[in-house]
């Protein structure tokens, strides 16, 4: 069925590749013809110096990663994938292990090495895209589709991503189709619009309509997303840059569903109850920003950065004990300046920020504050790179961070790396868990930093030309960390635990050649804490070892004489062993560990993914789940929220050219 599928599209009529890539040079060619330079009325001179001038050669503006960081995804390698959000991406990798809630749109857990949902710091356009009430990612407002590059920095206390965004450098006008299909109500439609209205500025505008549904009674959710983007050249050397991105979804919260013992859950969506029957969220979340991009001539990258920024946060959630609503707005002057020297280079980044939340949720609504980073890196003799980071926050409420991290590597040409690394972090506790007011839970204004130190190696070895083997090792200390603690009746507060140490080892195996792709890792995690009486520490301590298995292998090659490209094969996990996954708070919209209840049983899940590029559109088929019923009833990723059943997803991602 796929064979004659592929062999249908692959002789349908081509209009245009759907996948260049931006020249660097001239990528804006006239289409209008040249004046007649014979005309005999002595005007071809002036006319062909007029033309000249309205279409002059324009230059794609190109944007270097920040010290430290590395290219860990791109628009070619994400456009194989039918991913909606990037922790989709995250969960194959070694050393990665997600906690979703079962339908796509919700928010995501995810542990990588040692760190855990408020580690990570992520930024888009310039934009931080952490919930400033909480400080952890919502990985569903990041545009996936829109995605040209993602850099990471993983060597300090915190896990740093920079997200890009792409440009169109074009002169006809292109339409984007994206469009995902399955049972359960599983639906995505996305158009996206883009054109020159000169060869020196362009727009972009797309809406996104996104929903899920897994059969269980409170699982579906639906919402939007609207994305409008624009550049203008000013000259050669100067670039004005907006946008303005928001994103709606109402979910209906379950609470996670009734479980005696996670073992005996029967999975069957029509008998298995929600905690919450009519309980429901209604979120959103806008980003805005102009900014003015600045390059010392053609040949160079961006220099310097200066921007406003204005985003909000809201949430409303009415369940049967309360109803808790937030609505945070921020807004923020940007500055972002690089420095280059030989083989060294820095960057350093400067924000003043004005928060404000419009509801009574909090026992405190307004802050003032400045926040800095500072990354550099250098190439010694010998093949060896230091990298460093550092920076802080400074608050009017006397809230504070502060961090630090460096990294020494070494590598010899491409087959050997290996590197050590290390950091420290004071982290302020976050506004939630500070002046949360509620029914069942209350923060504590007087709750001291979470300080952590972070230590740990990697390593990789090139085994011929198509192997690479590696492996790496962390360990982190935490003191004071702030959990919020809860009774048996999910009352409580946030409060400052005992120390604990977090210890996460992977190793990995990756196969790449012209037809054959694949890759097999093995990810262990750990919490120690020694004897205490808080029962954070002591669910940590009992939690277990998180242990995931993860395997994949694809085939890869052209067919029907090079007019398609297909990409295809199979990619599995497999937890072995009784583990405390991470808890989802829904009234505070909040991952953290220590605090499940039940441990969660082995489990297992495997996948078809099929990719075919077929000039002006791809084809995207994933089967997931196939064994589901087979040697499981189902599986929880957190307890309480049943993973999807086996489901056949349909993806079509196309373009039309004006």
């Amino acid at each position: 069925m796929i064979y004659l599928l592929l062999h249908i599209i692959a002789w349908t009529p081509s209009v245009e590749d759907t996948l260049q890539f931006p020249e660097r040079a001239d990528t804006v060619q006239s289409e209008i013809a040249m004046p007649d330079t014979l005309d005999g009325r002595g005007q071809q001179n002036s006319e062909k110096a007029e033309d000249e001038d309205e279409f002059r050669r324009v230059h794609v503006w190109e944007f270097d990663h920040r010290p430290g960081f590395s290219t860990q995804l791109t628009d070619s390698t994400l456009r194989w994938v039918n991913a909606l959000n990037l922790t989709q991406i995250y969960s194959r990798r070694p050393g990665a292990i997600t906690y979703r809630t079962g339908t796509i749109g919700r928010p995501d857990g995810l542990d990588y090495h040692s760190f855990t949902n408020r580690d990570f710091a992520v930024e888009m356009e310039g934009l931080r895209m952490e919930d400033p009430l909480t400080g952890i990612v919502n990985w569903n407002r990041v545009p996936i589709h829109k995605i040209q590059q993602v850099t990471e920095s993983d060597f300090g206390p915190h896990h740093r991503s920079e997200i890009r965004l792409k440009d169109h450098y074009l002169v006809k006008p292109r339409t984007y189709l994206n469009f995902d299909e399955s049972k359960g109500n599983y639906r995505n439609l996305e158009f996206t619009a883009t054109h020159n209205i000169t060869q020196k500025t362009n727009i972009e505008l797309s809406y996104w309509d996104r929903r899920d549904g897994i059969r269980y009674r409170r699982s579906g959710i639906k919402g939007s997303q609207v994305v409008f983007k624009a550049y203008h050249q000013l000259n050669d050397r100067w670039m004005v840059r907006s946008g303005y991105i928001t994103n709606s979804i109402q979910i209906e919260q379950s609470f996670g569903y009734q479980v005696q013992d996670p073992s005996l859950f029967t999975f069957n969506p029509f008998t298995e109850i929600p905690i919450e029957t009519s309980a429901e969220s209604d979120e959103g979340s806008k980003d805005l920003y102009l900014q003015a991009h600045f390059r010392a001539d053609t040949s160079s990258s961006v220099k310097s950065q200066v921007g406003i920024h204005y985003q909000t946060n809201d949430r409303t959630l009415e369940f049967s004990r309360d109803t808790v609503a937030t609505d945070i707005r921020n807004i923020e002057l940007f500055a972002r300046y690089r420095l280059e020297h030989n083989q060294s280079a820095v960057t350093a980044t400067a924000r003043s920020f004005l928060l404000e939340n419009r509801t009574e949720q909090l026992t405190e609504n307004n802050w003032l504050g400045l926040n800095g980073d500072l990354d550099a890196q250098t190439t010694l003799f010998g093949g060896v790179t230091l990298s460093f980071q550092g920076g802080g926050m400074v608050r009017n409420d006397s809230g504070n961070d502060l961090y630090t991290g460096v990294k020494a590597q070494w590598q010899r040409e491409t087959d050997v790396k290996l590197a050590v690394f290390g950091g420290y972090a004071s982290r302020s506790a976050d506004l939630q868990a500070l002046y949360w007011q509620s029914a069942t839970i209350n923060g504590d204004p007087g709750l001291l930093n979470e300080q952590s130190v972070t230590a740990g190696v990697e390593a990789s070895v090139g085994l011929g030309q198509y192997i690479t083997v590696g492996g790496r090792g962390d360990i982190r200390e935490t003191d004071n960390g702030v959990f919020a603690v809860l009774n048996s009746e999910n009352e409580g507060n946030f409060q400052n635990v005992d120390s604990y140490t977090t210890l996460s080892a992977s190793g990995w195996i990756d196969l790449n050649s012209s037809i054959f792709e694949g890759s097999a890792s093995a990810t262990i995690k750990t919490f120690e804490s020694s004897a205490s009486a808080n029962p954070v520490n002591q669910g940590l301590q009992t939690g277990g070892e998180r242990v995931w298995l993860k395997g994949d292998f694809y085939w890869k090659n052209y067919l029907f004489d090079r007019a398609t490209f297909v990409k295809a094969g199979i990619i599995g996990l497999y937890s072995p062993n009784f583990m405390r996954t991470a808890e989802y708070i829904a009234p505070l919209n909040r991952w953290q560990h220590g605090t499940g209840q039940f441990l969660n049983p082995p489990y297992s899940r495997v996948d078809i993914d099929v990719s075919a590029r077929v000039r002006w559109m791809m084809v995207l088929l994933r089967w997931e789940n196939i064994f589901d019923r087979v040697n499981q009833p189902g599986y929880f990723e957190t307890v309480g929220y049943p993973m999807p059943e086996q489901r056949f997803i349909f993806g079509l991602r196309v373009l039309f050219t004006n």
